[in-house]
This record gives structure tokens, sequence and C-alpha cells, in this order.
């Protein structure tokens, strides 16, 4: 049932005039992809969000990891907290796409990598 669900909500068909058109919905991208594009590098991205510095195609797909983040089980600790801590990240991820005051330095505040790390990181 569950790879039927998978199936059925990553491929949709579409008739537009006529014609068959096939879109894949976007995938789950799990923890370690999100903290590997969205969390590393020189500047990681976050960094530059939350920094304002970055483009505002940039922040949508900061905004598009983040999202991606609470749709995984914590690999660690509560899921309540997990669900909290990724929720605020998206808000204030959010905020910044929409151009929020004060919300650069509420992602900063939600991204807090020791705060998650020490109860969500098994490492």
């Amino acid at each position: 049932m569950m790879k039927m669900t998978r199936l059925m909500a990553g491929l949709t068909i579409l008739t537009v005039g006529g014609t068959a058109v096939t879109l894949m919905a976007a995938e789950k991208v799990g923890i370690e992809e999100v903290m590997k594009k969205g969390f590393k590098g020189k500047p990681a991205l976050v960094a530059k969000v939350s920094e304002g510095k970055a483009s505002s195609d940039e922040a949508k797909k900061f905004l598009e990891l983040v999202k991606n983040l609470g749709t995984n089980n914590p690999p660690h600790g509560d899921a309540a907290s997990w669900k909290a801590k990724t929720d605020a990240i998206v808000k204030a991820a959010e905020g910044v796409v929409a151009g929020t005051k004060g919300a650069t330095d509420e992602l900063r505040a939600a991204t807090n990598c020791k705060a998650c790390h020490n109860v969500h990181n098994p490492q």
C-alpha cells in the first residue's frame, strides 16, 4: 500500500489540449541530503539565507529543503521536539522568502545546529 501511495504521489497525469503530460512531484529528500545541500559548504546555503545574502531562488531552494526535513522521522530523540524544531525552521524560512521583517533573525535562532544535534543526532 505504501509503495502504491508513493507511486500515486510521484506520478500525475494531466491532459492538456488532448495531450497527456506526465509530471513528477517533488521527491522526498532525506535528512542527510538536506544537511548536505542546505547546511554544509562555504558558504552554507543556510548562512546566506539567514544573513540576507541569498538570492530569491536560493531562499526558495532552502525553504523547499527544510520543508522536507520535517517530513522525515527524527533519527534520535522525541518526535514532538523534532516537529517543533523543524516547524520553526520552516516558519522562519517562509518569512525570509516573503520578506518579513525579522525573519532572518528568526532563522538564525531556529537553525542553531547544536540545539538540534544534541537532541536528535545519534552520533
